[in-house]
């Protein structure tokens, strides 16, 4: 990605249609775009955030949630130069029909996009990586661990690469911008990039596709519910598509460096970039909304399938050692289980007591989920390792 943008030779130029400055051709939906992507991201995240720090539903925070608020506040810059570029400094236009007098300032906002993109993503994959080393650890062989390790040390080395050809590509750096100045004249040097473009775009897919691979993998054989096994699923292929919008947004930056419309490929670019990040932050932070969806979406009757209600206010469960009443309105159990969360009942026979309120259920025992300081470690805990449990049907 560093130092994309290259000088157009006079042959270029010369090829050029006369320039229109007043009713230049141009595409004018980028805030539209970046708008609904950065939204969407950014309530999907802030609700991950919310159920962790507040509602303390998804687990406890972690440097994973560090890391995702670190990789907002880089999506939003991204955002801000991409809308910057389009409206302020006329990216949205053929290079052509752009005065050159703004191309030192289209340069030095690119620069900033490229810094705050590296950051973003780099932050978003080792965030992602954190989550599931989180839950798998003890669940799967340690190889699986230390291959989500690798990927994090991985990711962070060549980001830092990145990051420091971005500030040395150019001596001194502000010559990246400062050259396409007429007036600037002091002396220079900027490294020919080609080749650490074609090697940022492929390092960033592989980490791309290592950060939904590992995950996929692991988990694969996990015992699950049908439904658990489809929301997961959806997830791996948004981080696909998350994949795709990486190699899309590799091609179009080596078309900035090889084209003389450079404007319409750094348009491109910022495309699939605001696509690329903002997809995987809402990747990112769907997992931590199964609580949420759980907590609102399960009612009663979905989690007592089996159950028969009756006018009664309360029903009576019971084993030999103690009796239990569940409030048929909440279908809670008594506050004298506290330190357990999401409770439930599983029976094996059933006898209906005709004169009473209450129905009785032999051969009943409580299961109770202790409130693990991680939510979703414990859920990952209960589909199951490969043997572990049985797989649900729905």
């Amino acid at each position: 990605m560093p130092g994309n943008l290259v000088h157009v030779s006079p042959e270029d130029v010369a090829k050029w249609p006369p320039p229109n400055y007043d009713h230049p051709q141009t595409r004018d939906w980028m805030p539209i775009f970046v708008g609904i992507w950065y939204g969407f991201a950014t309530f999907m995240s802030g609700v991950r955030l919310w159920l962790r720090a507040y509602k303390k539903q998804a687990g406890g925070l972690g440097l994973d949630d560090l890391l995702l608020f670190v990789a907002w506040i880089g999506s939003t810059a991204v955002a801000v130069t991409a809308i910057l570029s389009t409206e302020v400094y006329m990216v949205n236009r053929h290079m052509w029909d752009i005065p050159p007098g703004t191309y030192e300032s289209i340069a030095k906002v690119v620069w900033g996009a490229e810094m705050a993109f590296l950051i973003t993503s780099c932050s978003i994959k080792v965030s992602v990586l954190l989550f599931y080393r989180r839950l798998v650890n003890g669940l799967c062989a340690r190889y699986w661990v230390w291959a989500l390790v690798a990927t994090i040390i991985f990711t962070v080395a060549y980001t830092a690469a990145f990051i420091l050809a971005l500030f040395f590509n150019c001596t001194p750096t502000e010559a990246y911008w400062r050259s396409f100045n007429p007036t600037y004249t002091e002396p220079y040097h900027c490294a020919n990039t080609t080749i650490i473009n074609i090697l940022a775009g492929v390092f960033a897919a592989t980490s791309d596709l290592c950060a939904v691979l590992l995950p996929m993998i692991i988990t694969w054989n996990f015992t699950m519910s049908r439904k658990q096994k489809i929301a997961l699923n959806c997830i791996y292929c948004l981080g696909f598509l998350v994949v795709a919008a990486s190699g899309a947004r590799t091609y179009h930056l080596w078309e900035v460096g090889h084209e003389s419309d450079v404007t319409t490929y750094i348009y491109n670019s910022y495309v699939w970039a605001i696509l690329e990040l903002n997809l995987a932050i809402i990747c990112a932070s769907a997992p931590a909304l199964r609580s949420l969806l759980r907590d609102h979406l399960d009612t009663p009757m979905k989690r007592y399938r089996n159950a028969e209600y009756r006018p009664a206010e309360t029903r009576s469960y019971s084993n030999t050692s103690k009796q239990v009443l569940v409030d048929r309105r909440t279908d809670r159990l008594p506050s004298d289980f506290s330190g357990y969360q999401d409770s439930s009942l599983r029976h094996g026979s059933q006898s209906e007591v005709e004169d009473g309120s209450y129905r009785s259920m032999e051969n009943c025992h409580l299961v109770r989920t202790p409130s693990y300081p991680d939510g979703e470690a414990y859920g990952m805990q209960t589909m199951g390792s490969p043997g572990r449990g049985r797989r649900g049907s729905d």
